[in-house]
């Protein structure tokens, strides 16, 4: 009788182990999901900033050739937005997370109303670099969530063409160079083309 009340204790022991470890694992999976379904929320709120920025009616063709440099573009984009301030050198003036600098995070950028980052790497003043997407005027670069973790590529730092047809998410099926199939979202592998799956449009 013993040896059976000590052989039911040890299996209830087991079964304890055993619930709390299905817990724990749920609870991962519930913050995964969590987690991507943020990272959507604030891609979609990012883009739809940045539309607020886009001419409606012809593209950007009447602006061909109208910007000279970063300034002038974050200017152009700033007055379509709620900006909380404007930075000529987006990494010193703290307009940019310190975790991300890259080079890019010399150039000029924004902090906005709604917490985003905006910066902005130009490329060309007539529109006409076509490496990734044809007739692109400059990289725009947003983070999402600002100063807010994790600050990481493919998460809430994501990246957007300025064409002189509008805003172009990076890893649309058109884009020569950032795929998104580089991007597994079920699977933690985050890239540059997680922008356009975050969005749906792959």
């Amino acid at each position: 009788m013993r040896r059976l009340n000590a052989l039911t204790t040890l299996e209830a022991i087991l079964i304890m182990l055993l619930m709390g470890l299905v817990y724990v694992y749920s609870r991962q999976i519930d913050s995964h999901i969590l987690e991507k379904e943020n990272y959507k929320t604030t891609a979609h709120a990012a883009y739809s900033n940045l539309n607020k920025a886009a001419p409606s009616k012809n593209g950007m063709d009447d602006f061909v050739g109208k910007f000279s440099n970063e300034n002038d573009i974050v200017q152009y984009i700033s007055n379509s937005l709620k900006v909380m301030k404007l930075c000529n050198n987006a990494k010193d003036e703290l307009c940019w997370s310190n975790t991300w600098l890259w080079g890019n995070a010399e150039k000029s950028g924004a902090q906005l109303k709604s917490l985003q980052y905006l910066l902005v790497d130009y490329v060309s003043k007539d529109c006409s670099y076509n490496r990734n997407i044809p007739h692109t005027c400059a990289f725009v670069y947003i983070d999402s969530n600002g100063a807010n973790s994790p600050n990481e590529v493919g998460k809430d730092i994501l990246l957007f063409y300025m064409t002189k047809h509008g805003f172009v998410p990076a890893g649309i099926q058109t884009d020569t160079i950032t795929k998104a199939e580089n991007c597994d979202l079920n699977n933690d592998k985050y890239d540059w083309g997680c922008t356009a799956k975050l969005l749906g449009f792959n």
